[in-house]
C-alpha cells in the first residue's frame, strides 16, 4: 500500500513540473529567508553573553550637551579611574581599557595590529579562554595572531617589538587566548598594560567598574559627579554634564540608541531594525508561500477529480484520499524544506558579509 501511495506521488509530481518547481522554490527562498534572520536574531540577542559575570559590570559614560541635545559620550578622562580605585570602597574592581593599532616588528616583518591597554585584572572581569598575567614588558595575543606573527599558537616566551610613536619595546608573549566571537564587544588582537600616564584630564579611556552588590550603583554613580569639573575645566571645549553607568550587558544593544554615542572603543551591536527587520520580512515571506501552495494545491486537486472518482469507484474509501493529498503535500514540503538549507548555505555568508 505505501508503495501505491509513494508510486502515485511521484508520477503526479513529474506529471505537474511547473507546479511543483514553483512551490518548491518559493517555499525554499521563504525558508531560507527564515533561516538567515534566525541566525541573525541569534547572533544579536547573545551579543556578550560569552562574558559570565556581565551583570555585576559596568561602563562609566557621561553626557554631554551638543547644541541643546544631551548626547551619550563612552570614555571618561584617564585620572577618573585611578580615583574610583583609591576612593570608592563599593567598587570591587576598576579596569582601565582602551585601543589603538600599533605596528608590530617580527624579525624583518611589519604588521600592523589592533593592541588593547588594560589595567591589570581585565581577565578577571571578562571571560577568555585561559589565566593570562601580562605586565609592562610582557603582551598577550589572540590565537590568529600567534600563527601570524609565528606559525604556531604555543608562542608563550617569544620576543616582539612594538613600535609607537617611533620608540622600539621589546615585549614577551606570555599567553595565547582564542579570538572573542564576532557577537563580543571586544575585537583586539593583543592586550598588554595599561600606560601610567594617569594625571593628564585631557586623556580618556573606557572605564569599566566591577559592582557586586547592585544596590550600590545609584550612589557610586552620585559620587562620580564630583568630577566632572576637573574634566571640563581641562577641556573647556567638550563639557561633560554628569556621568552615568552602564550595565554590559546593554552596551550592544544601545550603541544605536536615542543619541549618538560618542567615542566607542567597542564593537558595535546591532540596530533594532537590523535585527527585527528581517524576522518580520522573512515571516511575511513565508506566510505568502503557504498562501500560494495552498491555492495551488486547490486548484491541481480540481484538475483531478476524474482521477478522485474512478479511485472510489473501484473501492477507495475517503481516508485513502485524505492520505494520498497529504503525502504529497509533505513530500513536497520536504523537498521545498531541502531546496531552503542549500540556499540557506549561499545567502547566509553572502548575508554576512554585509
Amino acid at each position: 500500500m505505501l508503495r501505491n501511495y509513494l508510486l502515485i506521488t511521484l508520477r503526479n509530481l513529474v506529471q505537474n513540473k511547473v507546479f511543483v518547481l514553483i512551490n518548491m522554490l518559493g517555499m525554499g527562498i521563504a525558508v531560507a529567508c527564515c533561516i538567515t534572520a534566525w541566525l541573525n536574531w541569534d547572533f544579536s540577542t547573545n551579543f556578550d553573553r560569552n562574558h559570565l559575570n556581565s551583570e555585576s559590570i559596568y561602563r562609566v559614560q557621561a553626557h554631554y550637551d551638543d547644541k541643546g541635545k544631551q548626547n551619550r559620550h563612552a570614555i571618561v578622562p584617564t585620572p577618573l579611574g585611578g580615583i574610583v580605585r583609591e576612593n570608592f570602597t563599593d567598587v570591587d574592581k576598576v579596569v582601565r581599557y582602551t585601543t589603538e593599532n600599533n605596528d608590530i616588528r617580527i624579525g624583518d616583518e611589519v604588521f600592523n595590529t589592533s593592541v588593547a591597554y588594560a589595567d591589570e585584572g581585565f581577565f578577571d572581569l571578562f571571560t577568555f579562554n585561559g589565566n593570562f598575567k601580562y605586565d609592562k614588558s610582557s603582551i598577550v595575543i589572540s590565537s590568529d595572531l600567534a600563527l601570524k606573527y609565528f606559525n604556531t599558537k604555543q608562542a608563550e616566551g617569544k620576543q616582539i617589538t612594538q613600535i609607537k610613536d617611533g620608540v622600539l619595546k621589546e615585549l614577551t608573549v606570555t599567553g595565547v587566548f582564542e579570538r572573542q566571537p564576532l557577537n563580543s564587544s571586544f575585537a583586539f588582537e593583543a592586550l598588554t598594560m595599561f600606560p601610567d600616564d594617569d594625571a593628564d584630564w585631557k586623556k580618556s579611556n573606557t572605564l569599566f567598574l566591577r559592582i557586586n552588590d547592585p544596590s550600590r550603583v545609584e550612589a557610586i554613580t552620585k559620587q562620580l559627579q564630583v568630577y566632572i569639573d576637573p574634566q571640563n575645566e581641562a577641556v573647556p571645549d567638550f563639557k561633560l554634564g554628569n556621568y552615568y553607568l552602564q550595565n554590559f550587558k546593554t552596551l550592544a544593544a544601545s550603541f544605536h540608541g536615542d543619541t549618538w554615542l560618542s567615542g566607542e572603543q567597542l564593537r558595535w551591536g546591532f540596530p533594532p531594525s537590523a535585527v527585527v527587520g528581517p524576522v518580520v520580512m522573512a515571516a511575511f515571506l513565508l506566510l505568502l508561500s503557504c498562501f500560494n501552495f495552498t491555492n495551488i494545491s486547490v486548484a491541481m486537486a480540481g484538475r483531478r477529480l476524474k482521477e478522485i472518482g474512478i479511485r472510489k469507484t473501484m473501492g477507495g474509501v475517503r481516508l485513502q484520499l485524505i492520505i494520498q493529498f497529504l503525502g504529497e503535500s509533505v513530500v513536497l514540503c520536504f523537498m521545498a524544506l531541502v531546496t531552503g538549507l542549500v540556499i540557506a548555505e549561499f545567502l547566509v555568508p553572502a548575508y554576512n558579509s554585509l
